[in-house]
Order: structure tokens, then sequence, then C-alpha cells
């Protein structure tokens, strides 16, 4: 099997890639997805046949061009907003087949605004209620999922494109999936959660965060077409193909190491 170079390491040709920023515009230092609070996440990733990049500290084309999937974690205060030049670049790579997964939090619910909002998901907030969440639409996403969730969590709204597929016991939107067995026919595929604590090493194993991200990797493994037969929603949308991936970004795929003394998973001004 032909192997291409990726980040010091042999990786398959087709493996899904990861990336994510790297720690100048995340909230903590150990929440970059290659950081030390989602050391079980990536395991889950390369268990489902995936790899995680280095991080960047800016989305470029060319970032993006190495890797299928995008995952932002706790954006930082701060840095956490797309200029106007990374939200061109994000959304041509959606359109061209990325898959970007936001996991949004109590902060900065602009910066998580800047990603998604030119696809209808808009009006982040925080939410009064418990923290457990649960399915509430059959998707290979919550299959075996019926309970998820971590620490306090915010809420968006999202278009007629989008299916909600977890709730608040409150009935507020939890996590919302945008692909184009959902209506949604922009190219790529779109994930929105309303916490990113629940895949950091700290609340992983609670409820059933594991099966949920298990399921979320399987799921950016599974290039569209297959998606949408597993689904049984037919062929609709089916003739866009992916451009060639380039591959060999620099740096580590993974970072050993472990939380700054007393720092907690989601950073000392997250909550």
């Amino acid at each position: 099997m032909a192997t291409l170079l990726l980040s010091g390491a042999q990786v398959a040709k087709g493996s899904v890639v990861w990336g994510s920023f790297d720690d100048s515009r995340i909230n903590y230092a150990s929440g970059p997805l290659n950081g030390s609070a989602h050391v079980r996440l990536r395991g889950i990733i390369e268990a489902n046949g995936g790899v995680v990049a280095a991080g960047t500290p800016t989305l470029t084309t060319e970032y993006l061009e190495g890797v299928d999937v995008f995952y932002t974690s706790l954006l930082d205060w701060d840095t956490g907003v797309l200029s106007g030049t990374e939200q061109a670049a994000l959304q041509q790579w959606v359109a061209d087949g990325g898959t970007l997964i936001v996991t949004a939090d109590l902060q900065p619910m602009e910066g998580y605004e800047s990603f998604t909002s030119v696809y209808g998901v808009t009006d982040y907030h925080n939410v009064s209620s418990s923290d457990t969440c649960h399915s509430v639409a059959s998707h290979m996403i919550t299959a075996g999922a019926d309970t998820f969730g971590a620490a306090a969590h915010i809420s968006f709204l999202c278009g007629p494109d989008a299916l909600v597929v977890g709730a608040d016991l409150d009935g507020n939107n939890f996590i919302a999936v945008l692909e184009p067995g959902t209506g949604f026919d922009v190219g790529g595929r779109v994930l929105v959660l309303g916490d990113h604590n629940i895949f950091t090493d700290e609340y992983i194993n609670g409820f059933q965060n594991t099966t949920l991200a298990s399921n979320i990797a399987a799921w950016a493994a599974v290039p569209e077409p297959a998606t949408l037969a597993l689904l049984g929603l037919g062929t609709v949308g089916l003739l866009r193909r992916r451009r060639a991936r380039k591959r060999g970004l620099g740096g580590p795929a993974h970072v050993q190491g472990s939380r700054p003394d007393g720092a907690s998973p989601n950073g000392a001004s997250s909550r």
C-alpha cells in the first residue's frame, strides 16, 4: 500500500486526517486535539482509521488541503474568531468535501459563530438546564448513545438543512448534523455540539460519551456516499468528488504530557 509521510510517521494513503488549531488559538495549553487533554479521543480516532495532524495557528488553504476533518476544541477568548481570509478558506474546504466538527462552549460564542453562521447555525447561547443530554433522532452518530454530557453546556439555532440528533432535557439543541442526507448541499459535512468537555479525558468516560465519540470518528471516516447508504437516504448529491488531498504536514501527530497542575480540561476561565 502506498504511504504518505504525515507528522513524522508513515500514514496509509486514504487514512482520514484530523486537523485542529494549535494552542495559540485554544483556551488552554493541553486543549488542542493533539494536546494532553485529548489522549483518549485520539485513541478512538486512531481505532477508526484516523490520524491526528499537527495543529495550526492559522486556517489556510494549504493546511486544510492536508486534512479531511477539522476539530475546533475550546477556542481562545481573544484569538478564537476566524478572520475573513480564514472563513473563506474554511468555506471553500467544506464545499470541496471537508468535514467540520465544532465543539462549541461557553466562550467565545462569537468564535463558533464565525465557523458556522454561513451554514445557518447561529445564536450560540448559555442554557440553564441539566448537564445530561440525550438522543432525539436516529443517526449513526447517536447509535447506542442514549445519554451524554459533561459540564454546563450551550445551545444554538440551526436551519432546515440540519438534523438535530441530540438535545438536553429541556429540549435545547445540543448536537446537529448537516450533510447531504439532511438537505445540506454545500458539498461537505458539518457537525455541531454544545460542549467540548465531553471528549476530554476527564469526561469522556462519563455517560455514553465514549460511544458518542466512537460514532463520530466512524462517521468522519465514512465517505459521504457510504454514509448515505448506511442511512438509506439514496444517492442524491453524490456527484461531487473530493479533491486530491495534499499530505506532509509538519510537526508531531501526538503530543504526550500531562495537564498543568490544577488546570481543568476546560481552562481556568471557561466556566
